[in-house]
C-alpha cells in the first residue's frame, strides 16, 4: 500500500523521487521510497526533518539557493538534490508519525496551492494507511497477550489445583476449565452438562442446597461458597469447595455466573488425620492467629477449660485465660508474635477445680515474607513432675539419654544403605570374580558357557541395583559418577536383552535384537550404567507387554560419536496422561500396574537421569494399543581398541613376579584375588586380619598390599597407619584400599590409600589399578631382607 502511495506522487509530482519516512522516539527511517537507492535514502532522512509540524506543507524551490541546503552533501553531490516538498504525517491526537516527500533533481518556480493541497490529499491516505497497520498490529499483540494469559490461567490452575467454570443462564449452558473437568472425573473432549446434569453429580443433601444458592445468586445478585460432595462417573467420591459470583448485564440483571471448583477431598483427609493424631495426643494442641483469635483446638480443651474444639474457634486468648491469666502468658505472646520461641511453665485450674501444672510451648508461624502470621501452642501436663523434682531430674537425663538415642538411629539409618550394600557386594565379590574365571575356560561345553554368560550378566545387573541404593540420592542432586571406558556396546546390550529370557519365554514373546553395523567395535561409555539403563527400560518392556515381542536396537551417529538405543514393544500402550506421568520419581502408569507387576517407581527417573548425566536424552513414543518405543542417546566416542591400557602395552608381564599381600577377612575373596593374580604370574601372599598384615609387611617388602577396609581385630586404616609409621620395608610400598564400600568413602592421597580396588572385583580394573599403583612407587625403596624371591 505505501510503496504504491509513493509511486503514485511520483507521477503525479512528475518528480524521480518520493519517499515516506517514519519517525519513532529512538530513530528515524524510510519505510517506503521510489527513486534512491539505500545509502541515499538513509541521507534523505536528516533531509525530511525540516518537514515540521509547522507548516502545513514545507517546500524548497531551489536547494542551491537555500543558505540551509546548499552545502548539504545530497545538494552538492548524488542525487544533486533540486527540489523539495515534504508533508509531516499526523496522527488524530497530533502525534507526528513521520514525513511523506517528492524531491526532483530540477528545481522548479513554484509549488502552487493546488499541488500543495494534492500533496497533503496523498499524505492524508498515507497517514491512514499506517493507522490500519498499527490497529493490525495492536490486535494481533492483543491477540498474542490474551493467549499468553490463556495459557498462564491454566498453567496456575494446573499448579493451584483449581478449576473455573461459568454458566450462561439465558441458554443454560456451562463451561468448565481442564482443571475442572478432571476433578469431575470427565474427558475435556465431552460437553459439560447443563445446571440440571451438573446438580445430579452432586449429592442430594447438597444438590439442594447449591440449587438454592444458584436461585438466589440469579434473583439477588448474591455470590456464594459451598463445600460439598460430588461423584465421579466411576462412582467415587470427591470432596469439593465451589464458589460462584454473579456477572450482571447493562439492565443490572444476572446473565451467567462465574467461579472456581477446587477438590479438597487430600486436604480433608489430611485434617482428619491431623484431628484424630491431636485429639489423642496427652496435652493442649492450638493454633492462635495474629489476632489472638483460635484457628484450631484439640479435644483436650475439653478437659483443661470446659470447651469443645468446635466452640473453641474464634475464641480469643485473653476471653480464654481472662484478664489476670492473660496478664501472666502476654510476654510470651508478644515474644512469639515477634517469631521468638517460647517454653515456659504454667500453673491452671481445670474446670474440676483440680490443679495442674503445665509445660508450653509457643511457636511462631513465619511465612515466606518473614511475617508472624500466628503461633502454635503446645502444653503438655508435667503436674506429676512438679510433684517430684527428683524425678524431673531423672526424667530429663532419660530425655537426653532419648536424644542421643535418636540422633545416633538417624546416624544408623543414614548409613544402613551403605552398610547393606557393602555386605551384599562382598558376596557378589565371589560371585561375579569367580565366574568371570570360569567363563575363561575353554573346556566348557556351549551351554555351560551360555549359562556363565547368563549369570556373569545377572550378577553385574544385580550389583548395578545395588549401586542404585547409594547413587539414587546423587541422581537427584546431580552427583553421579560416570565412568566411560572401551566397550563392546552390542556384547553388553544383547547380555541385558538375554537376561530377560526367561521372562519373555514364560508370557511366549519373542526377544530380537538389532545392532547397526555402523557401531564401532569399542566406544567409550560407562557400561554399568548403560546396562543399568538398559535392564530398566527392557525389564519394563517384558513386564508390561502380555503377548507379541520385545525388540532392542541400537544404532550410531558417527557425526554426533552417539550411541542410539531403541527399545520396542507391543504392549497396551500409553495415552497422552499415562505418558506424562513416566520418568518421575515413584510414579507408575496406574496404581493396579504397583500391584500386578511390582516396583518401586524408581527405574525410569533414574534411567532418565542417567541418561542425562552421559550426555543424553530419553523419550518416548505410544498410543493405546500401539505398544511403545522408548528412546535414548548417550555420548558415545569411538574408542582406539589398540591403544594400550594406561601406557602399558603387556600388563601380564608387568606383573610378572610381583609380590602382592592380600589381607581380607573373607576366605574366598583371598582365594579369587589369588586365583586372579597367579593368572598373571604374580606372587600372592594371604593375611586373614589386619594384625597379620601389620607383621607380614614388617617382616618381608612387598610390590603392592591390598587391604580390606573392614577387618576383625584391626581394620584397614589403622593397618594402614602402622604399616606407614612403623619400622619396615613396605612404609613406602603402595598400598590399596579393599572394600566393597564406595570408592568416594575412601581416603586416597597424602596420608590415605596410594588407590582404591572395588568389589566385586573386575579383573581389568584391578589390573590397571595394581599397575598404575607400581609405577607410581618410588625407587628408591628401604632394602629388602629376606621375603618372597624377587
Amino acid at each position: 500500500m505505501l510503496d504504491s502511495l509513493t509511486d503514485l506522487a511520483a507521477q503525479i509530482f512528475d518528480s524521480p523521487i518520493a519517499l515516506i519516512s517514519l519517525v519513532d522516539p529512538e530513530r528515524e527511517w524510510i519505510e517506503a521510497c521510489v527513486g534512491l537507492d539505500a545509502d541515499h535514502a538513509a541521507q534523505v532522512v536528516s533531509f525530511t526533518q525540516h518537514a515540521t509540524v509547522l507548516d502545513p506543507v514545507f517546500v524548497v524551490l531551489d536547494a542551491t539557493q537555500d543558505a540551509r541546503f546548499r552545502d548539504n552533501p545530497l545538494v552538492t553531490g548524488p542525487p544533486d538534490v533540486r527540489f523539495y516538498a515534504g508533508v509531516p504525517l499526523l496522527a488524530p491526537d497530533g502525534k507526528r508519525l513521520g514525513t511523506f516527500s517528492v524531491i526532483d533533481t530540477v528545481a522548479r518556480d513554484i509549488f502552487t496551492h493546488a499541488e500543495a493541497s494534492r500533496l497533503r490529499a496523498l499524505a492524508t491516505s498515507v497517514t491512514q494507511a499506517l493507522l490500519v497497520r498499527l490497529a493490525s498490529r495492536e490486535c494481533a499483540h492483543i491477540a498474542a497477550v490474551a493467549d499468553q494469559q490463556n495459557r498462564l490461567l491454566t498453567l496456575a490452575e494446573d499448579m493451584a489445583g483449581v478449576g473455573t467454570w461459568s454458566w450462561d443462564v439465558a441458554a443454560d449452558r456451562t463451561t468448565w476449565s481442564d482443571q475442572t473437568y478432571r476433578i469431575h472425573g470427565y474427558e475435556p473432549s465431552v460437553e459439560p452438562p447443563p445446571l440440571q446434569g451438573v446438580l445430579e453429580r452432586y449429592h442430594p443433601d447438597d444438590a439442594r442446597i447449591l440449587g438454592e444458592h444458584v436461585q438466589r445468586a440469579v434473583a439477588e445478585g448474591r455470590d456464594y461458597a459451598l463445600e460439598a460432595r460430588i461423584y465421579r462417573p466411576d462412582g467415587s467420591e470427591r470432596h469439593v469447595v465451589a464458589r460462584g459470583a454473579c456477572r450482571k448485564g447493562p439492565d443490572g440483571a444476572v446473565v451467567a455466573l462465574v467461579g472456581t471448583f477446587q477438590d479438597i477431598t487430600e486436604h480433608l483427609t489430611t485434617e482428619r488425620f491431623i484431628r484424630t493424631l491431636t485429639d489423642h495426643l496427652p496435652g493442649l494442641v492450638g493454633y492462635w492467629d495474629a489476632a489472638l483469635r483460635c484457628r484450631f483446638a484439640n479435644a483436650a480443651y475439653r478437659e483443661w477449660f470446659g470447651q469443645s474444639p468446635e466452640t473453641m474457634l474464634n475464641i480469643t486468648l485473653p476471653e480464654l485465660l481472662g484478664a489476670e491469666g492473660f496478664a501472666r502468658n502476654e510476654t510470651y505472646v508478644r515474644a512469639v508474635l515477634n517469631g521468638q520461641r517460647q517454653t515456659f511453665s504454667r500453673m491452671l485450674v481445670k474446670p474440676s477445680g483440680e490443679v495442674g501444672h503445665t509445660l508450653a510451648h509457643y511457636i511462631p508461624d513465619i511465612d515466606a515474607s518473614g511475617r508472624t502470621q500466628g503461633f502454635y501452642v503446645l502444653v503438655s501436663d508435667v503436674t506429676g513432675l512438679k510433684q517430684a523434682e527428683e524425678r524431673l531430674q531423672e526424667t530429663n537425663v532419660l530425655l537426653e539419654a532419648a536424644r542421643d538415642q535418636a540422633e545416633a538411629a538417624s546416624a544408623i539409618k543414614s548409613e544402613f544403605l551403605a552398610n547393606m550394600s557393602h555386605e551384599i557386594r562382598t558376596p557378589l565379590t565371589s560371585i561375579v570374580g569367580f565366574t568371570g574365571l570360569l567363563a575363561g575356560r575353554d573346556d566348557l561345553s556351549e551351554t555351560a558357557q551360555m549359562m556363565v554368560r547368563r549369570v556373569k550378566g545377572a550378577s553385574k545387573a544385580l550389583l548395578s541395583i545395588v549401586n542404585d541404593i547409594l547413587d539414587f540420592s546423587k541422581l537427584e542432586a546431580g552427583q553421579v559418577t560416570i565412568d566411560p571406558e572401551p566397550v563392546d556396546v552390542a556384547a553388553i546390550a544383547e547380555e541385558a536383552l538375554m537376561m530377560f529370557g526367561p521372562q519373555a519365554e514364560a508370557k511366549a514373546l519373542g526377544l530380537e535384537f538389532d545392532a547397526s553395523p555402523d557401531i564401532p567395535d569399542q566406544v567409550l561409555v560407562d557400561p554399568d550404567r548403560l546396562r543399568q539403563i538398559l535392564v530398566n527400560l527392557v525389564g519394563n518392556a517384558v513386564k508390561f507387554t502380555d503377548e507379541g515381542r520385545v525388540r532392542l536396537s541400537l544404532g550410531y551417529d558417527a557425526d554426533a560419536q552417539a550411541l542410539q538405543v531403541r527399545v520396542e514393544d507391543t504392549g497396551a500402550g500409553m495415552d497422552e496422561a499415562q505418558r506424562a506421568r513416566l520418568f518421575q520419581r515413584f510414579s507408575q502408569v496406574d496404581a493396579s500396574s504397583t500391584r500386578q507387576h511390582g516396583g518401586t517407581g524408581l527405574g525410569l527417573a533414574i534411567s532418565r537421569a542417567l541418561v542425562e548425566a552421559m550426555g543424553g536424552a530419553i523419550g518416548v513414543d505410544s498410543a493405546p494399543g500401539q505398544g511403545s518405543v522408548f528412546y535414548f542417546h548417550i555420548a558415545a566416542p569411538s574408542a582406539d581398541s589398540s591403544r594400550p591400557l594406561d601406557a602399558v602395552s603387556d600388563p601380564s608381564a608387568s606383573l610378572a613376579c610381583a609380590r602382592v599381600l592380600v589381607a581380607d577377612d573373607n576366605a574366598a575373596i583371598r582365594e579369587l584375588a589369588r586365583a586372579l593374580l597367579e593368572q598373571f604370574d604374580a606372587e600372592v601372599t594371604e593375611a586373614v586380619n589386619g594384625v597379620e598384615a601389620v607383621a607380614l609387611a614388617a617382616g618381608a617388602p612387598f610390590d603392592v598390599i591390598l587391604v580390606d577396609l573392614n577387618m576383625p581385630v584391626l581394620d584397614g586404616h589403622v593397618a594402614l597407619h602402622r604399616i606407614r609409621t612403623e619400622p619396615g620395608p613396605n612404609q613406602h610400598a603402595p598400598i590399596l584400599a579393599f572394600t566393597a564400600d564406595r570408592v568416594e568413602t575412601v581416603t586416597c592421597g597424602a596420608g590415605g590409600f596410594d588407590g582404591v580396588i572395588e568389589k566385586p572385583i573386575i579383573a581389568a580394573t584391578m589390573l590397571t589399578t595394581l599397575l598404575r599403583a607400581r609405577q607410581g612407587a618410588p625407587r628408591d625403596r628401604s632394602i629388602r631382607t629376606g621375603g618372597p624371591k624377587a
